[in-house]
């Protein structure tokens, strides 16, 4: 509110918030997802795989490329487990699991889901009541706009991983049960941002993932509401000397 007293006018920082709003801390949000499912063969040379099943850090590098994750030298080599070694990748050693080919083909289409998302269990090819013979992997994808903080999650059987803006903010890798959760957060700054999360089963029993991903946008700093109010402030007090000198 705008008080005058002996000539003065004075704007109470409450009447600018008042005006912007209200100081309340903005709401998290969820990105919408659209995401397509693809059909691992039996034949494609990076599942059944032996071996310890567990969770596996480092197989894809920190950053996307052309879309895709890209296979470390890690995972090429074997040197976390040789019976783990990634060989369905192109030149560029991004992973194929999402790409229709040889071994991976389409499977069911394009669907749309949000973001605080768990396919549940036996979450198998179309069609299918096992994974004994093909395996379902999925891309998830969406675009969000605006600044502020984020946190993410991911548990896969199998491997998981959460990519914005192309770049790495959850791990979730390795042939492994599901329950083992990994997190990230961080901030982004304005413009539009790409959210994808790339999955797929690779052995059998089960096949599962579940994933959340929230931001909560940047609210207008408190330097900028004391700014607001001198300048409305000044604008008041002109416009009341006006009048004066009018009367």
């Amino acid at each position: 509110m705008i008080s005058v007293r002996n000539g003065a006018v004075t704007l109470a920082l409450a009447a600018i918030v008042g005006i912007l709003g209200g100081p309340a801390m903005a709401a998290p949000q969820y990105v919408n997802l659209t995401a397509d499912f693809y059909r691992l063969g039996m034949h494609n040379p990076d599942v059944g795989q032996a071996g310890s099943f567990v969770e596996v850090h480092g197989q894809v590098l920190s950053n996307m490329l052309a879309g895709l994750p890209v296979a470390s030298t890690q995972a090429l080599n074997g040197s976390q487990d040789p019976n783990k070694t990634f060989h369905d990748i192109d030149g560029t050693n991004r992973i194929q699991w999402w790409t229709p080919h040889q071994f991976v083909s389409t499977d069911g289409g394009t669907t749309t889901t949000s973001n605080a998302y768990d396919s549940g269990p036996n979450f198998f090819p179309t069609g299918k009541t096992t994974d004994s013979n093909d395996f379902r992997s999925a891309h998830y994808f969406g675009t969000f706009t605006g600044a502020g903080t984020f946190t993410a999650s991911a548990s896969g059987d199998d491997d998981t991983w959460m990519f914005l803006d192309g770049k790495l903010i959850v791990d979730n890798g390795g042939i492994k049960p599901f329950g083992t959760v990994d997190n990230g957060s961080g901030s982004f700054i304005g413009g539009t941002h790409t959210l994808d999360v790339f999955f797929a089963d690779r052995q059998v029993v089960q096949s599962q993932v579940a994933f959340n991903f929230q931001y909560t946008p940047a609210v207008p700093e408190l330097s900028g509401l004391v700014s607001m109010g001198g300048l409305l402030s000044g604008g008041a007090l002109l416009a009341l000397r006006s009048r004066r000198r009018r009367s």
